[in-house]
């Protein structure tokens, strides 16, 4: 465990340990995303096998920004023979990233929804964040007063009223409000 996780929570990954497992995981997926594209491309080359593992991924990752105009050669002999060139190589490499990466997002998201499963109460989201445009769209009004000439009832009404939204004049029945009281309709 590293210095900053509290020793209130035994167990618990502080923010050392968080970001080494995270790179750990990224130069790994990398990897295994850099050896699937290689592999693709020996299979759709002359239908073989590549014969490399993960750890010749990683030290291939490591020599591939050099040899990004040959990537057979970032590979170690024994791989060499059964990669294409550098186009369907790239081309193979290029759809895997992509698939893998519509398949994080899409697991991302998964996560996401199943984790915050038990932070509903009573049917809202207990969860505290900034308000999306989804929550922000019935609070929108044209402008924040509304003309209105009027007097109610021998009250004078401002000619510049408060406006309410829309979604929230069910609080008054469809009325306004003047000098304390509820009207219904639009007043004259």
């Amino acid at each position: 465990m590293s210095a900053d996780t509290p020793a209130s929570k035994p167990g618990s990954m502080g923010t050392n340990d968080r970001l080494i497992l995270g790179v750990l995981a990224a130069v790994f997926g990398i990897a295994g995303v850099v050896w699937a594209g290689a592999a693709l491309a020996a299979f759709v080359s002359d239908g073989g096998r590549l014969r490399a593992g993960l750890p010749e991924s990683v030290q291939a990752l490591i020599r591939l920004p050099a040899e990004r105009s040959d990537p057979r050669r970032a590979w170690p002999e024994a791989a060499q023979g059964s990669l294409p060139g550098p186009l369907l190589y790239w081309a193979c490499t290029l759809a895997v990233a992509a698939v893998a990466g519509v398949g994080l997002r899409v697991g991302w998201g998964w996560w996401r929804r199943s984790s915050d499963r038990g932070r509903v109460r009573l049917g809202v989201d207990v969860r505290a964040r900034f308000a999306s445009l989804r929550d922000l769209a019935p609070l929108v009004v044209d402008s924040p007063f509304r003309r209105d000439d009027s007097y109610l009832a021998g009250c004078p009404v401002a000619s510049w009223r408060p406006r309410m939204p829309a979604a929230h004049q069910w609080l008054l029945g469809g009325g306004d409000v003047a000098c304390g009281r509820v009207t219904e309709g639009r007043s004259r």
